[in-house]
């Protein structure tokens, strides 16, 4: 179900925290950056990051199709949830978001799917 994790708590911490960040950045009217670059590299990368990370928590392939179509589903409301926020809606922002859903369950099948695993028993070890 999960990985075998020392501190699989915090892990799961982080990205939940991850999460409520993104939904504040995509609510607030005015962002505390300026955004030089095409905003839609951002979303695919907000979301990537996102479904990667819970990827390196869990082992179950339904839990992680339920954690992706959560965060599908969030990228969309978030985009309806814009308007009410004088921020702009998009159907782009929406596909970006998806898109960087599905690259970052992709990465079940690479190596990376172990970093928090290598980051505990090389780094964090270590350090004790």
């Amino acid at each position: 179900m999960r990985r075998e994790l020392r501190y699989f708590r915090l892990w799961l911490a982080v990205g939940w925290l991850i999460v409520m960040a993104v939904i504040g950045l995509s609510l607030v009217s005015k962002l505390p950056f300026p955004v030089s670059y095409n905003d839609k590299v951002g979303h695919f990368i907000a979301y990537a990051v996102l479904m990667g990370w819970f990827v390196q928590l869990f082992t179950n392939r339904w839990l992680l199709l339920v954690h992706a179509l959560f965060l599908v589903g969030l990228g969309i409301g978030l985009e309806f949830a814009q308007e009410y926020y004088r921020r702009q809606f998009d159907y782009a922002d929406m596909a970006a978001n998806t898109l960087g859903v599905v690259f970052g369950l992709l990465l079940i099948f690479t190596p990376l799917r172990y970093s928090l695993q290598w980051f505990e028993g090389r780094v964090l070890r270590r350090n004790r």
